[in-house]
Formats: C-alpha cells, sequence, structure tokens
C-alpha cells in the first residue's frame, strides 16, 4: 500500500468505540495528524503493537478530543517517532486519559510540542523522562488545564534554556 497521508482519516467519527490495527497498514504514512481527532467514543484501541509509524514525520493532533480513552500504552516496538518533527496537541482534549505510557517515544527531532497533553484533565502522573527537547522551538500550552497533573517526570534530556523557545 502506498499511502503516505492519513490526516483526518477518522476525523470526527464520534460513534466510533473501537479500532484494532492488526489489519491496519500504516507503513509508508508521513502525515499522520488529527488521525483519531474528535473520536469522542473510542475507548479501545486493540492490537496498537501493530501501528507503524517509522515513516511518520507529523502526529500533531493525532489523538486530540479523545475523550473516552481512559488509558494508552505507545511503547511498542513498531510505534517510532525518531522522525516526527510535530507532535502539537497530540493528546489534546483527552479527558478521560488516566494512564498515559509514552516513556519510549523519541523526541529527538520535535520541534513542536505546543499543547500536547493539554486538557488532559484526568492525567495524575505523567514520564516524559526520556524526551528530548533540544530541537523544541514551541512548548507553548504544552500542560495547560492539566488540572488534576500531581507529577511530571522530565530526565536529562529535557531542554531547560528556553531563551528562543515559545513557552
Amino acid at each position: 500500500v502506498n499511502v503516505n497521508n492519513m490526516e483526518g482519516l477518522f476525523y470526527n467519527c464520534q460513534s466510533m468505540t473501537e479500532w484494532d490495527f492488526s489489519n491496519f497498514v500504516t507503513t509508508n504514512v508521513t502525515n499522520m495528524s488529527n488521525m483519531f481527532a474528535g473520536c469522542l467514543s473510542l475507548s479501545s484501541m486493540k492490537n496498537l503493537d501493530m501501528f507503524e509509524t517509522a515513516n511518520a514525520t507529523n502526529m500533531s493532533g493525532i489523538f486530540t478530543d479523545c475523550t473516552s480513552l481512559q488509558s494508552l500504552n505507545l511503547n511498542t516496538e513498531k510505534f517510532v517517532t525518531s522522525g516526527v518533527c510535530n507532535m502539537s496537541g497530540m493528546f489534546k482534549g483527552c479527558k478521560g486519559l488516566k494512564e498515559l505510557i509514552i516513556t519510549d517515544l523519541d523526541t529527538s527531532s520535535v520541534s513542536n510540542f505546543s499543547s500536547m497533553f493539554e486538557g488532559c484533565t484526568s492525567l495524575e502522573e505523567l514520564d516524559i523522562s526520556n524526551f528530548d527537547t533540544s530541537l523544541a522551538t514551541d512548548l507553548s500550552r504544552m500542560f495547560m488545564n492539566d488540572i488534576a497533573l500531581k507529577n511530571i517526570y522530565v530526565g536529562s534530556k529535557w531542554e531547560d534554556d528556553y531563551t528562543n523557545v515559545n513557552v
């Protein structure tokens, strides 16, 4: 399959409750922005370990407003993010999300992190200790309105000089 753009593929599929990645080919996709955005009833993603993202460069808003998702584990062998430069709004508005496992995400190419976790109002803890923000140009609203968030774990690759960064 030579599809390389899945922007907004399931945008606003408000009645979809489950998605199974087992027969879903995403090998050549570069643009995954807003792919599941607005899937308000989506509560289950099966066979997430089959979701191939090695060629993705844009994941902005991929899970935006998936308000029924309560748990998401993206630490899988095929969920590769080393070429992604835009993760803005990736989980924005996922107000039901209580558990988000993203410690293996490679963010070394990401420049835009704006609103990445904005409005994740049920998230109490977030481990982003492997995040590399050295190329970041925009971190604005990254954790905005995360009213339940008590702990954020960052590591040594979290840049602390944001002189030229929109925060």
